[in-house]
């Protein structure tokens, strides 16, 4: 049966963090020398959040640690935090005991899109295919908003429920090369719709290269939309 008195001296001459220790681990003080023990550094949370706000970290930031499973020393049934070093702006941290640093990020929490189902290689995102999942560290590489995942395509089989990283989607191809395609052309009082050949791919405001396969004549076009481009320039024609 766990200890669960602790006198009202002892109490108010704990450092906060200790005390939320002492209390989350139901541990008696009466014994300052009793024997060290080891615990996870992931099962101190409570302790290092204590600590750093303290340090002025806001309530409502969520605290991760780079090493979690790592053991910290704990003795009269508190961790002994000999410094804190917390940088507001980064949200890094550093806790210095006597068994090692504690090293972590308190981040405000983030709301990131991720996808309700499994996407297949080249499949096209839709806004149904989106739901929101909030974590504490998205990350630089991470998506962070749904404008870059809504009409992309899966460069490789993504899982449904995991944190997308930009590097995971692509701006699909709405123009393939080869393809026989509607060219644009406006100009004051003049609307023109021509059928070109595609000389090379295109995503959407990319601008590629179109064949009159009359003329043979190359002309610049913009990618507007699935096998449409606008025209933008005329460049002599050649063979």
């Amino acid at each position: 049966m766990r200890a669960a008195v602790m006198s009202s001296l002892q109490a108010d001459a704990l450092p906060v963090h200790q005390l939320a220790l002492a209390l989350a681990l139901g541990c008696a003080l009466t014994n300052p020398a009793q024997a060290q023990q080891m615990v996870r550094a992931g099962d101190l949370i409570a302790s290092i959040e204590a600590a750093l706000a303290e340090k002025g970290m806001d309530l409502d930031s969520e605290v991760s640690l780079a090493a979690p499973d790592a053991e910290i020393p704990v003795s009269a049934g508190a961790p002994a935090f000999e410094g804190v070093s917390y940088n507001p702006l980064s949200g890094r941290f550093v806790i210095r005991t006597a068994g090692g640093s504690i090293v972590g990020f308190a981040r405000d929490p983030i709301d990131i899109p991720v996808l309700v189902d499994d996407v297949a290689r080249g499949d096209i995102i839709a806004a149904e295919n989106i739901v929101w999942m909030t974590v504490a560290d998205a990350g630089e590489a991470v998506i962070t908003g749904e404008e870059s995942l809504i009409g992309h395509a899966a460069r490789r089989p993504l899982q449904a429920g995991k944190p997308l990283r930009k590097s995971d989607v692509a701006a699909p191809t709405l123009v393939k090369r080869g393809a026989l395609i509607a060219m644009t052309y406006d100009a004051p009082g003049l609307s023109l719709t021509h059928a070109v050949v595609a000389e090379a791919n295109g995503v959407k405001g990319e601008v590629i290269e179109v064949k009159n396969p009359k003329s043979e004549r190359i002309i610049e076009a913009v990618v507007t939309g699935p096998g449409t481009v606008a025209a933008v320039s005329q460049l002599a024609g050649r063979q």
